[in-house]
């Protein structure tokens, strides 16, 4: 919504989660976050947002002007207030509603997922309406957008804080809450529904088809998720986050290589299950260094898939590089960084190659744990338009293929047991020049997620030189995750909107080591 009045007189600073009165300098108007109440065709309430973020992913201050005002509206006798996301994570927008006689709150929120995000949300919504003796409805959208997928997981609270689940995982689903006034003139939630009325189900008049109202849900407070079923949650995440970049970008199709190795191995399965298998090909590259085994299992997993598979060696053009460079560097050395960097980029030149005869999306494989340390290749197997394990460490990988076997064992068994390599030169492993991904996922935790300095990391029984080597190599490294791709966020602090450092900083998170 944008406002007529000047905003000559108004000022403010950024940095703060809440910032009442920020203007962009750029913006000739007032713009505010905004929620109208339509009744009949007519505006009967309206609602700018108070409590703008500016942390994380957001950046609201530089685009809206703060609301300062509460709003509430009577609808057949009860009076609802009106909120819209952050202004639940902060108390002051509810309070007032309630001061001003709200008996429901409706919050309306775009709240994108990372694993601990719906448990937050619950608990945050339990407190708000448990302080303020209020019913809080919490109504949040679905969908993938860039690198962030909006979860869904709408739901009901009532004045004592307990949950009511109303809707699943990004699904576009309507849910019924029947809401009464007690006594005490407070708004109680009399029943929930949860058969739910799906997206699409409006008959040509604009009204619903015939649906029964459950019987009342008890409401009770959420358990903590098991572990396998948050494995199972950020696979959806993944599968969503892909198909939805994919389709609202206008593609149909997606190109993968297929290593035979873990990570292209799961990437491959994302893409099936977000795009469907007849539009996906994936292309294994094999040069003389790759072992027969990992043709095999590549081949094995597009069969169990049911995906577009082809083979592509690239013995020749290695042969054709190495004629055209010797004159001027040696790459006669398998093992050099010269040598070894040329396979994966003359790889991204067949898999562009074959992604723009298709109009197709070229789908990157790199995880996070190999993209923090630098471990990832350039122009390499980072080349691509959408990366789905951008925010994915390397042991969730492992736990993410071993979720997809269970619903339908397609991954061969030895893609998941076998040491990872990249195979590019005889007998290489990731071992041979980092740490086991246990210990270099817990570090890169420590670092990256919880932003922990080195002394505080080895404080965790890592050793010190270790981590020296660990935080250096992620530093040195911000210059190629600039030039990634976008992929599915899924944790507090993925690489991209949540990681703005420069490349140029001789900051080092050091302070104390000697």
């Amino acid at each position: 919504r944008q406002n007529n009045e000047s905003n000559k007189d108004k000022t403010g600073k950024g940095g703060n989660k809440s910032n009442e009165g920020v203007v962009d300098k750029f913006l000739p108007n007032s713009v505010t976050n905004h929620l109208e109440v339509l009744q009949g065709g007519e505006s009967i309430a309206s609602y700018a947002k108070q409590q703008l973020p500016t942390y994380q992913v957001f950046d609201e201050h530089r685009l809206f002007t703060a609301g300062n005002t509460s709003c509430c509206f009577t609808l057949k006798g009860i009076n609802f207030g009106l909120v819209i996301c952050e202004d639940l994570w902060q108390n002051a927008p509810v309070a007032k509603c309630c001061a001003a006689g709200a008996q429901h709150i409706i919050s309306i929120n775009a709240s994108p997922y990372s694993m601990f995000q719906p448990q937050k949300r619950f608990d945050i919504v339990a407190q708000r309406a448990s302080e303020n003796s209020v019913s809080i409805s919490y109504v949040n959208c679905c969908g993938g957008q860039d690198e962030l997928v909006f979860d869904g997981h709408s739901f009901a609270c009532d004045a004592t804080g307990k949950i009511i689940p109303l809707a699943g995982a990004v699904t576009e689903e309507i849910s019924l809450i029947k809401i009464e006034a007690d006594n005490n003139e407070a708004a109680a939630i009399a029943s929930a529904g949860s058969n739910l009325i799906q997206a699409g189900a409006l008959n040509k008049q604009g009204g619903y088809r015939n649906y029964s109202l459950l019987p009342e849900t008890n409401p009770q407070t959420l358990p903590s998720v098991a572990t396998e079923e948050k494995t199972a949650e950020i696979y959806t995440m993944l599968k969503h986050g892909l198909r939805d970049y994919a389709h609202k970008n206008n593609f149909s199709h997606c190109i993968i290589g297929l290593s035979g190795g873990i990570d292209s191995a799961l990437a491959a399965c994302i893409a099936s299950d977000a795009m469907g298998a007849e539009n996906v090909t994936c292309v294994a590259m094999p040069s003389k260094h790759t072992a027969a085994m990992s043709n095999e299992d590549a081949a094995s997993l597009a069969h169990n898939l049911g995906i577009n598979y082809q083979t592509i060696p690239i013995e020749l053009l290695m042969d054709a590089a190495q004629k055209s460079l010797s004159p001027f560097i040696d790459i006669s050395d398998p093992t050099s960084i010269v040598t070894q960097n040329l396979q994966p980029r003359l790889r991204a030149i067949i898999l562009m190659a074959l992604a723009n005869e298709k109009n197709a999306l070229l789908i990157a494989t790199s995880n996070k744990s190999e993209s923090s340390v630098g471990y990832s290749t350039l122009y390499g197997d980072m080349a691509g338009g959408f990366a789905p394990l951008k925010d994915v460490f390397k042991n969730l990988v492992y736990e993410l293929a071993k979720h997809r076997n269970q619903v339908q064992a397609v991954i061969p068994t030895r893609i998941i047991q076998r040491p990872p390599s990249a195979e590019l030169y005889e007998g290489q492993q990731d071992a041979d020049n980092l740490p086991d991904y246990k210990v270099l996922d817990e570090i890169l935790k420590l670092y990256i997620e919880e932003g922990l300095e080195h002394d505080a990391i080895t404080k965790h029984g890592h050793a010190s030189s270790l981590v020296t080597k660990i935080i250096n190599m992620v530093d040195a490294a911000e210059y190629k995750r600039r030039q990634m791709a976008p992929g599915t966020r899924i944790s507090e602090h993925g690489f991209g909107k949540d990681r703005r450092y420069p490349i140029t900083n001789k900051f080092s998170k050091m302070r104390g080591h000697k």
